[in-house]
């Protein structure tokens, strides 16, 4: 895994660690998967550039970006990412859930 993927996943990790998806006095809103994506194409196009429509293969829902070979999908509540940004076209890297990704999205934040 390359320096900026490694950098990239472990700041993510550490967030989802950090914020535990869990709002002080709120009630968490889960994201939909459309949702998670199109944040991901706002706070990372030099991963996931331009506007795809979403694609189904069971269990996921996700989207594919050819410009950088990367994907991004959800199956079920579970985040994943494959391609380059992943360090793998084979085996796709779990992120978190989508409840944990609910305030980083709400508050516009990205690395």
């Amino acid at each position: 895994m390359n320096a900026k993927r490694k950098a990239l996943r472990q700041a993510l990790m550490g967030m989802l660690m950090v914020l535990g998806g869990h709002a002080a006095g709120a009630a968490p809103q889960t994201p939909t998967a459309s949702e998670l994506m199109d944040w991901a194409e706002r706070s990372y196009p030099q991963f996931f550039p331009g506007t795809q429509t979403n694609r189904s293969l069971a269990p996921y829902v996700y989207r594919h970006y050819p410009a950088t070979g990367n994907y991004v999908g959800v199956a079920g509540t579970a985040v994943y990412i494959l391609g380059p940004v992943a360090g793998s076209n084979e085996v796709p890297l779990y992120m978190g859930e989508l409840a944990s990704l609910h305030l980083l999205m709400r508050v516009g934040w990205a690395m």
